[in-house]
């Protein structure tokens, strides 16, 4: 099942429906104001971004139908979250992946979101006084407009079976940080070192990329949470990344037979 109609993004869940028709896969779209009551009678879902790393989704679905989410992996169900999708399934408390977001605003109130006790940080005064007509400037630094960037491959990984390479490129448009969590297999992942072989990258966030997830599966009960920082599927041109996510679908639960 695809989750459709706002918040998620329409390219985004365009490029889903593209993706899985280009491989003759049946699906269903299930709208996100059923998810709460609909029956779960699928194999996968598959949670779009939303073009607001997660927040969109957070409040549109709601708590209780973040916990029938974690029954549903329970019972062998696999649940794909891409780029917002997967920032929603975190904040919602389905995965124990670590979420961070590059641009300081979002970084804070998802900080404080997390504690509500968290005092605001003073504000830089560099920063208070920066000429008006450079304030777009400093938050056009604050993100990535759109750069290839390379990513480091597990290739023993399900996620990654058939990449043939130990190296490959993603498309990042992305204010999403995926952090590692001992619950997580990381399929591929950001190292360190250069990133950008082609786009924008502002020097300043490449750090904060480095050794961060792209794609990483968790085990939840029978099933499997699999989450993307980026969207793999990118207006249907992405064919490194969107073998991930063809895999995620195949072998997203699949289980090494001495478990």
């Amino acid at each position: 099942a695809v989750v459709m109609d706002a918040p998620a993004s329409p390219t985004a869940t365009g490029a889903v429906m593209h993706t899985l028709r280009e491989a003759g896969l049946p699906f269903t779209q299930l709208r996100a104001g059923r998810l709460a009551n609909a029956s779960l009678r699928y194999s996968h879902l598959i949670l779009p971004d939303d073009g607001a790393g997660g927040k969109r989704w957070q409040r549109a679905l709601g708590e209780g139908v973040f916990t029938r989410l974690k029954g549903f992996l329970q019972e062998g169900g696999v649940i794909l979250g891409l780029e917002g999708g997967a920032g929603a399934l975190v904040r919602g408390g389905v995965g124990e992946t670590g979420l961070h977001y590059l641009r300081k605003a979002d970084e804070e109130a998802w900080l404080k979101e997390k504690d509500p006790k968290r005092e605001k940080p003073k504000a830089d005064p560099g920063d208070l006084l920066q000429p008006w007509g450079e304030r777009e400037e400093r938050t056009a630094k604050e993100s990535i407009p759109g750069a290839l960037l390379k990513l480091k491959v597990d290739l023993s990984h399900p996620l990654a079976w058939g990449l043939n390479t130990e190296e490959g490129a993603a498309l990042n448009t992305s204010d999403l940080i995926l952090e590692p969590a001992v619950a997580g297999e990381i399929a591929l992942h950001y190292p360190k070192g250069p990133l950008r072989l082609a786009g924008i990258l502002p020097p300043a966030l490449e750090p904060k990329l480095h050794q961060t997830a792209y794609a990483l599966r968790e085990r939840k009960g029978r099933g499997a949470l699999i989450l993307f920082a980026g969207d793999p599927l990118f207006r249907g041109g992405a064919p490194f990344t969107a073998r991930s996510f063809l895999n995620a679908i195949f072998f997203g639960a699949y289980t090494p037979p001495e478990d």
